[in-house]
Formats: structure tokens, C-alpha cells, sequence
């Protein structure tokens, strides 16, 4: 084992069982790094307990983000759902969950052994974003500081999670209506997360997401409304797509995120 594998907090990495090139991907960079890790079978889409669909509830989801949530954002939170509930009821303070498609480095877990150099409040640390984030502090570990988000975050394919945190997480959890990312971001103008937990962000960041193909977004999401918010839903993927390979997307993109942005804090203004 190398240095990195020094830590004190479990490593909790979510699989879907038949995912099993995600599994060994995981498995070979962390024990590249030395790491301990424990690998945690996911939800899969295909096989979700009744039981668990109760949680919920599409006419929320479309009155809140405009469409149902699909099947694979069902299973995807789910699973952390569970991970939360392990924490919860658990021994550890702590713990750093992944998903299987999470590509990271020493210098994540350079960070998670220099986490007290954190602001002493954080209950979140996201370690991969797609939001702007600004920096603040001293350092942690070589160039990364704990940082705020300047825009609506999102992305959980790898942070770092106390058992305070969790609780807070399932108290709001009780009702599932939208997709993990949105329910895990934070408001842009407040820079407060509307789980109402102390989230920070990394910056640079010290993870990626890996290249694989993804079955959570969009797929099996039942849309209701006008016309082209279904037509929006069925062709995003394809169209995005078709912009990475032109170049587009990365013109695109910030606009999109201000779009997006904009429309979230509509949604949560209207609903107070």
C-alpha cells in the first residue's frame, strides 16, 4: 500500500453489479494509488424494489423541473440514498463516496488527508464540478483550495460526506422529485445548497468524470408537458452529441449553464 491509502475514512464505491468494466476501472486505479476501497452494489434500474418507488413522486418532479425523472436517475439516487443511511447509522464521522465512473488521482486523496485545513464548517466536499467555483483560504494540499460556488453546481461522481451531513440529506430526501445533481447543487446567488447542508468545492479539481457511455440522464424519463419540452428531452443527448464533435458544445456551453441557472432560481422563487 502506498501513502495514499493512509486514511481514516472509508473509500465506498458505487456499482452496478452487471457494470463490470466500471467495476475494474475502479478497482485498477484505486490500487494503483494503494487505496482502500470497499465497492457497494448500486440500485440497478432494471431491478428497483417496489418498496423503494414509493420515494417518488412525478407530479412533483414535472411541477418543480419540468419533466419526470428517468429510471436511471431513480436507481442513481437510490443508491446514495443508501450510502447516506450507512453513514448515518454508522461508526464513521466520514466517508468518501464515489461513483464508478469517477477518474481521480493522488492528489484527491492528498486533499482528504489534509482535510483539516477545511473550513471547520464543511458537511460536503464535491470533489468534480461543472460549475464555476472561486477559491478562497489557504491551501490544502499543493495548489487546491476549498472553494464557493460562482454558478448552480452539480455532478456527484465523487465527494466527501459527513454523517451530520447525511442526516440533513435524508430529511430531505424523504420525497424523491428530481435528479440527484439538482437535488445536491447549490444556489448560485446565495451560495447556499438547498439540502441545507455547508457545501464547499475544490479547486482545481481533483477528479474527472471517466468516458463511459451513460444510461441515467433522459433515458426512460417519461415527459410530460408541451410538445417541445418532449421533444427537447428525446433529442438533447443526440444534438450534444453532434455539437462535441463540431466543436460547438464547448461555444455553447456557458450559455447553457446561465439558461439553466436562470430557470432554477425562477423554479425556487416561484415556489416560496
Amino acid at each position: 500500500m502506498g501513502k495514499a491509502s493512509r486514511l481514516d475514512i472509508p473509500v465506498w464505491v458505487l456499482n452496478v453489479a452487471r457494470d463490470v468494466e466500471r467495476r475494474r476501472f475502479m478497482e485498477r486505479q484505486l490500487s494503483r494509488l494503494g487505496v482502500e476501497y470497499e465497492i457497494v452494489e448500486a440500485v440497478d434500474k432494471r431491478a428497483i424494489p417496489p418498496r423503494e418507488w414509493r420515494r417518488y413522486s412525478a407530479e412533483e418532479a414535472v411541477r418543480m423541473t419540468g419533466r419526470e425523472v428517468s429510471v436511471g436517475e431513480v436507481a442513481c439516487f437510490l443508491s446514495h440514498i443508501r450510502l447516506w443511511e450507512r453513514l448515518a447509522a454508522g461508526r464513521h464521522r466520514e466517508a468518501l463516496i464515489m461513483e464508478d465512473d469517477a477518474g481521480v488521482g493522488a492528489s484527491l486523496f492528498g486533499v482528504l488527508k489534509n482535510r483539516h485545513k477545511l473550513p471547520d464548517d464543511y458537511e460536503r466536499v464535491n470533489f468534480y464540478t461543472d460549475g464555476r467555483l472561486q477559491p478562497f483560504g489557504r491551501f490544502v494540499s499543493g495548489l487546491h483550495r476549498a472553494a464557493r460556488y460562482r454558478v448552480w453546481a452539480d455532478n456527484t461522481v465523487v465527494y466527501l460526506l459527513t454523517a451530520v451531513g447525511a442526516k440533513k440529506l435524508l430529511e430531505r430526501a424523504a420525497s424523491l422529485y428530481m435528479a440527484l445533481d439538482i437535488f445536491m447543487g447549490v444556489d448560485f446567488s446565495t451560495g447556499k445548497s438547498r439540502t441545507g447542508i455547508v457545501n464547499y468545492g475544490i479547486f482545481p479539481a481533483t477528479a474527472h468524470v471517466a468516458p463511459f457511455s451513460s444510461s441515467i440522464r433522459y433515458e426512460g424519463a417519461s415527459v410530460r408537458g408541451p410538445l417541445h419540452r418532449h421533444l427537447w428531452h428525446s433529442w438533447f443527448p443526440l444534438l450534444r452529441d453532434l455539437m462535441r464533435c463540431t466543436g460547438l458544445w464547448a461555444l455553447l456551453r456557458p450559455a447553457a449553464r446561465r439558461l439553466r441557472t436562470a430557470g432554477e432560481t425562477r423554479r425556487l422563487k416561484s415556489r416560496r
